[in-house]
């Protein structure tokens, strides 16, 4: 059976920048959301407007799968951290170290 180790300190850095482009990503977005209101608050229509709007949501909704995905990769690597150290905590139990 191949050995390995894994690394709860580095482990636990991926999770902390994962959760910084998380937090990033939201900014971003708001940030994105504000800029383009404020270049249609004024009256805007027609299609050239409706093409916006809807390039402004596919954009949006792009950002949203982005921020999910990266959401999800931290939960995961939090569990798998929480998931190591019980282990970890385990092993040094049964071998009395």
């Amino acid at each position: 059976m191949p050995a390995y180790e894994v690394d709860l300190d580095q482990l636990d850095t991926v999770r902390h920048d994962v959760q910084n482009l998380v937090d990033y990503c939201e900014s971003l977005r708001a940030e994105i959301r504000q800029a383009a209101a404020s270049l249609t608050d004024f009256e805007w229509t027609g299609s050239a407007s409706a093409q916006f709007d809807a390039l402004q949501q596919t954009w949006q909704d792009g950002a949203a799968k982005i921020q999910a995905g990266l959401a999800v990769m931290t939960a995961n690597a939090a569990a798998s951290h929480a998931n190591y150290s019980a282990v970890q905590a385990a092993n040094a139990r049964l071998w009395g170290r």
